[in-house]
């Protein structure tokens, strides 16, 4: 992801023209408070960072949010890092403090890291923060909280429906194995998970159930009331969205001092033609979406869901660029979470400073650095010309797909539900 190839920029001479001039003045205005290039580390607050500031800089920095995970030190400092550098970008990130769901403390070690850059390190005629997977979740709330401190946004697979509602649709997985499979009682209740449950239990028990001929149908419930793609869900991805379902949930529980998911506003569904496959696979969907629907009564705390829409749930009131990019067939975090993200947005009478794109991809994150180059080289002409790009500067040779329209979030579906 390191050497993107053959990156394709709009080759019309007057458009070129006036990127260069733009672009020209754009790095004009950067300073620099340190011989270059830069090639750094340190700690701020207990949060180690990463910086590394080419010989060429062209005034842009672009600051990345990691994934959920453990602490990584030294930082990495994103992807397609060698293209960018070569190109002329700054590049900064943090550790973090804490593994995890480091959402509260990625929003200030991020925040810190930047203003650190500008105190120590130069002026940037721009600031760009880009992040993947719970990362975006930091990019997103970075743009409505400080939106005088970063120029635009880049939130790459995002959980973009919010922490609350993700942490809901985790629950709806694990209540669809519940429903299949039986929730076991050493995992501590569905609602509540217990707090110290390691996910090599929950492997363990995995394992035996892994998709069978005996196994198959019952995952093909899970997996199709959940509205996951069938693409990389059996290929690896499944333990991931059963570890969100479980251990992960219960990480973020600890974090927030009670439950946070819920399901009272749920209903759980599936279509005539999903309900006849999975009879082919002898399974009577129609006698489990009733034992799901039977039990939309659990709750989350108040203190849970005080942290959750904290750190982080979103407004849709972004007042600069916001790009995102998201696989069409992320096993992990749907694409779905893009339509809830968008409505927001809208409610918020913000859509003129967001574009979604989607591109190819049978797994969590799966871009090429060719596509996130594009991206970053979108945003740099949004930012000088005031003019969102247009979904055809996002080439299908590339793997985007201009035409993809996410589905609608999953658990939601009352207008194509059978009883």
């Amino acid at each position: 992801m390191n050497n993107p190839r053959n990156i394709r920029i709009p080759l019309l001479c007057a458009a070129l023209g006036i990127n260069l001039l733009l672009g020209a003045v754009h790095s004009a205005y950067a300073q620099a408070r340190v011989p270059l290039p830069v090639d750094t580390t340190g700690k701020i607050d207990g949060a180690e960072y990463a910086i590394k500031v080419p010989e060429n800089w062209n005034g842009t920095l672009l600051v990345y949010a990691h994934g959920y995970g453990e602490v990584e030190t030294p930082p990495t400092l994103g992807p397609a890092t060698g293209a960018l550098l070569s190109e002329g970008y700054a590049l900064a990130a943090s550790a973090m403090r804490n593994s995890g769901w480091t959402v509260e403390e990625g929003l200030v070690d991020t925040k810190r890291l930047t203003e650190h850059f500008r105190a120590n390190i130069g002026r940037p005629s721009r600031t760009i923060l880009w992040g993947a997977s719970m990362g975006s979740v930091i990019v997103l709330k970075s743009a409505e909280i400080y939106p005088r401190l970063y120029d635009g946004f880049i939130p790459m697979c995002s959980p973009a429906a919010g922490t609350s509602r993700t942490m809901d649709y985790a629950m709806a997985v694990g209540l669809a194995y519940d429903t299949t499979f039986g929730w076991p009682s050493s995992w501590g209740e569905l609602g509540n998970v217990r707090d110290d449950l390691d996910f090599g239990d929950v492997f363990s028990t995995l394992v035996p159930q892994l998709p069978s001929d005996e196994t198959f149908g019952k995952w093909e419930f899970t997996r199709l009331v959940s509205g996951l793609p069938s693409t990389g869900f059996y290929d690896g991805s499944l333990f991931d969205v059963m570890y969100f379902a479980t251990s992960g949930r219960a990480e973020l529980e600890i974090r927030a001092g009670g439950a946070v998911a819920q399901n009272r506003d749920h209903f759980y569904s599936l279509t005539p033609e999903e309900i006849a496959y999975l009879d082919t696979l002898g399974v009577d969907a129609r006698a489990l979406l009733k034992k799901m629907n039977d039990r939309r009564n659990i709750k989350a705390s108040v203190r849970g869901r005080l942290y959750t829409s904290r750190y982080a749930d979103f407004s849709g009131y972004i007042t600069k660029p916001v790009l995102t990019i998201h696989n069409e067939n992320d096993p992990l975090v749907i694409s779905a979470s893009e339509s809830v993200y968008k409505e927001t947005v809208k409610r918020a009478g913000k859509l003129r400073n967001l574009l979604q794109v989607y591109v190819v991809g049978e797994y969590h994150c799966d871009f090429t650095g060719e596509q996130l180059v594009t991206c970053v080289h979108r945003m740099n002409e949004w930012l000088d010309s005031g003019l969102k790009p247009n979904v055809t500067a996002f080439p299908a040779e590339l793997g985007f797909l201009p035409d993809f329209e996410p589905p609608a979030w999953p658990v939601y579906r009352p207008d194509n539900h059978c009883d």
